[in-house]
Formats: structure tokens, sequence, C-alpha cells
């Protein structure tokens, strides 16, 4: 029995729940069938089992016995009540799901619907004016806003349908202007999700998503009504660009300032997340002025919690928050801010490599090479930190002059070649070979060459995607 859905069922359940569950049995209202004695039985031999489940505790054979008393066991019977069992489990659960308070609404469409259907018309409509006043309570227009009031429209058709003398809408059209909003809001999201994906990973274009005809197929006037549309209309321009315009990316920016507060917590998250990272492209590009701009967002959304899920960092916002602080000149305040959240970092091991690697950046940015060799990682399970911190290891090897970096450089070349296909999008592989590639130019060059340096400049100057552009500037400059 170890390995049945029964006990793994069981097992994802927390010790509070038990005690719940073994309640919701002995009532006797969903557990009244033939069986229901053997089932409560059942249940009392598995819960003292829990949560460890030896294997002798729960052995198929002495279960049996002392359920019947019969050594020899009758071929699917125990199997017929673990079954009923297995039943009763997802009975509760559910029940405990849908009755929960954070589903109010859909409670009462549903009581609704019953009170239509046996005609308590005053109560009916008690319970339709409740839904229409949560709505209105609602901050943000989101997709399942929208949802939401598609179905109370829906509702509210069904009624006035039933007393249809054909005359008027009977609510029609409120029902198709919300059916139209859910279905924009989540076609946008998801698009934008899509190529958000295209420009950190190999995915291909799907021919039946017409991504041209996208933003037709909206009516202007949903745009100017809802704040959260027009902010993935936005997103989804600022994506069609390889690399989008700066001035766009801060026309963005400031209207998401003044509009924030129309929409919800969890929009704002997802709308300041592209923002953040439009702007990390652009500095990709080279753009530096948008490295204040970068950390000052930084800086607003770990305040108004933009930043975090479930009060945790994930691992590439900690890291690209450390970036921006230490380019834009705030050594101090990325010291601080990585100590501080280093055990708010999600998937962070033992070995603590998230953390390691953003002290080995601060270190380096403080010149302090050998601190920040000493800490760094040797390697990262995820591909965005591995490229990272082997990128950062090329620079504290050329910054010491180490005779290692030659090797070092060949290393990081075969890694990009063999996991630029399956791992990088084509402009991650390009980031990080430009970056490469350059770096092995600047170290074969001969200092003193003026020439040789401006010709490394303009190289990486016409180039559109470097990874740390700024640096190799720096060091081409040096040559000279």
């Amino acid at each position: 029995m170890v390995n049945s859905s029964l006990v793994d069922t069981i097992k994802a359940f927390h010790p509070e729940e038990l005690t719940e569950f073994r309640l919701f049995l002995d009532a006797n209202y969903h557990n009244r069938g033939p069986h229901s004695e053997e089932i409560v039985q059942l249940f009392g031999y598995l819960q003292k089992a829990y949560p460890d489940f030896r294997a002798s505790e729960i052995d198929r054979t002495a279960i049996y016995i002392r359920l019947y008393g019969q050594e020899s066991p009758v071929k699917g019977r125990l199997e017929k009540i673990m079954t009923e069992l297995n039943k009763q489990l997802r009975n509760f659960v559910l029940s405990r799901h849908y009755l929960r308070e954070e589903n109010e609404f859909a409670q009462l469409m549903d009581w609704a619907t019953w009170l239509r259907n046996r005609g308590v018309e005053d109560r009916y409509r008690q319970v339709v004016d409740k839904m229409e006043r949560m709505q209105e309570q609602e901050q943000g227009k989101d997709a399942e806003f929208h949802f939401r009031q598609f179905l109370l429209e829906k509702e509210k058709h069904n009624w006035e349908n039933l007393l249809n003398q054909r005359k008027g809408d009977v609510n029609l059209p409120n029902v198709i202007r919300h059916l139209d909003f859910h279905y924009h809001l989540n076609h946008l999201e998801f698009l934008n999700r899509l190529l958000l994906q295209q420009k950190v990973a190999l995915v291909e274009q799907p021919k039946e998503i017409d991504l041209n005809a996208s933003l037709e197929q909206i009516p202007s006037q949903y745009l100017q009504e809802n704040s959260i549309l027009f902010a993935e209309a936005s997103i989804f321009r600022l994506h069609r660009h390889r690399v989008p315009p700066a001035e766009e990316v801060q026309d963005f920016m400031r209207w998401l300032n003044a509009h924030e507060h129309e929409m919800g917590n969890e929009s704002n998250y997802r709308f300041w997340a592209y923002l953040r990272g439009f702007c990390s492209l652009l500095l990709n590009a080279g753009n530096r002025e948008m490295i204040p701009v970068l950390h000052q967002i930084h800086e607003d959304n770990l305040r108004k919690g933009y930043l975090f899920f479930e009060g945790k960092l994930s691992s590439s916002a900690y890291k690209n928050v450390t970036q921006v602080a230490l380019v834009a000149h705030q050594r101090t305040w990325a010291f601080e801010f990585v100590e501080k959240y280093k055990d708010l970092v999600i998937g962070e091991n033992e070995s603590r490599d998230f953390y390691r690697a953003n002290l080995a950046n601060c270190y380096f940015e403080t010149g302090e090479f050998e601190k920040a060799l000493d800490v760094l990682p040797s390697a990262s399970s995820y591909s965005d930190y591995h490229s990272a911190v082997r990128r950062l290891e090329l620079k504290i090897y050329f910054e010491m002059e180490s005779p290692l970096l030659p090797f070092k450089i060949d290393s990081f070349k075969m890694y990009v070649h063999r996991s630029g296909k399956n791992l990088y999008s084509e402009v991650k592989t390009d980031l990080l070979l430009n970056f490469v590639n350059i770096l092995q130019q600047i170290v074969k060059s001969p200092k003193g060459d003026k020439v040789r340096s401006q010709q490394i400049i303009r190289r990486i100057e016409k180039k559109k995607a470097v990874a740390e552009k700024n640096w190799l500037i720096e060091k081409a400059k040096q040559l000279a």
C-alpha cells in the first residue's frame, strides 16, 4: 500500500486537515454507503501510520485481517474500500476549496442560479445586487474581474430571457462586452509572456498566431477604458522591438507611475517586472542613461513590494538589483542589499551560490579581486547565473593579469557554442559571444596602440548586443 494513490493523497494532507477529514467522515452525510464503517476503519489505520507510512504499518494483508478477520483475502475487496476512501478524501478537499471565503463570488453565482431556477425572485435579486457591490469594490479591472462580470451579466441575461417579451436587448451587449474584455486581456497577457520567453530562450513562433493582427482586433474604446489592457498593449508594442526605444520605455514608465493606483497589486507586479526588463535590454545595448533610472525603479519596487513573490526574491531579481546598484556607483547600498536579503532568495542552496555570486560582484566593483575569486561559486544549475558567474570570473582574471585567462576564455567560448542552441535565445547567445570575442581581442592587443584601441571601441559600439559593454569599452580605452 506504500506506493498507492490513497497513501500519496494522505501524505499531502496537513495534520489539522486529517482531523477535519475525520469529522467529515463521521458526519455520515457523504460517507453513508454500505461500506461506510470499513472506510472509517481503514482511514483510522492509515491516520495512525501518518506521516511516515512504514511498510510494516500499512501492509495490505495485515490491514485486510484487521478489517475482516480473514487471513485469505478476497480479491478486490480491500481495493474497493481504498477507492471509496480516496473519493471521500477528494470530496473533502473540493468542498473545503469551494467553500473558502475568497471563493464567495462563485458561491453566490451558483446560489443565484438555484434561486432563479426555483423562481425565488426577491432573494435572487438580493444576491445579484450583492455580487454587483462586490465587483464595484474591486481595485483593478483585470481579466478575472471581467470574467466574473461576464458571468454576472450572463446570469442577468438568463433572468431577463425568462421574462422576454421580445423587447430590449435582454442584457446581451453587456455579456458580449465583458467577454471581449476577458478575452483581450488574457490574449495580450499570454502573448507578452510568449514574446518575453522568445527573448530569453529558443521558442519557435507558432504559425497560427498572427502577432501583427493582435492589436488591430482590440477596439480603441476598450484601450481607453481599461488601464490594464492599455498597459498590456504598450508592453506588446515594446516587445516587438529587438531593443525597445528608450523614449517609449520612459513614456511607459511615466504612464505606469501615473496609473498604478488604478490597478491591483498583481497587475502592478507584472507590469513593473516588464519595465525593469526593458530597461535592462537598453543597458545591455549600451544606454547608460538608464542606469540611475533602473536603480531608482528598484528602490521604489522594493519599497512597494513589487519585487517579491510571497515575501521572497527571485534569484534573477537579487542579481539584477545588485548589478544595477553597482554600475550606478551605489556600492554601499549594494553590499547592504546583498546582506539584507540573502535569506529571502528563492531556490538558494546550502552552499549559498546566489549570495556568494552577488557578494563576489560587489567585491569586484570595489577592486577586491582576491576576495571576489574566493567567494565566487564554481558553477550554477541556473543558466543565467552560470553565464554571469563565468563572465565575472573572466573579468577577475583579466584584472589580475592571470596566465589562466586565455584558457578560461577558450572554455567559456566552448560553453556558449555548446549550450547556446539549447539554453539561450539568439539575443542572449550574441551577447555572450560578442563579449568573449571582444575580450579576447583586447587581451591580444599590445598596450599603447591607440589605433587598435579606437578600432575595438568602434566594434563594441557598432554591435547591438554585447554583455558587459561598458566594462569592455573601459578596458579598450586603457590600451591607448
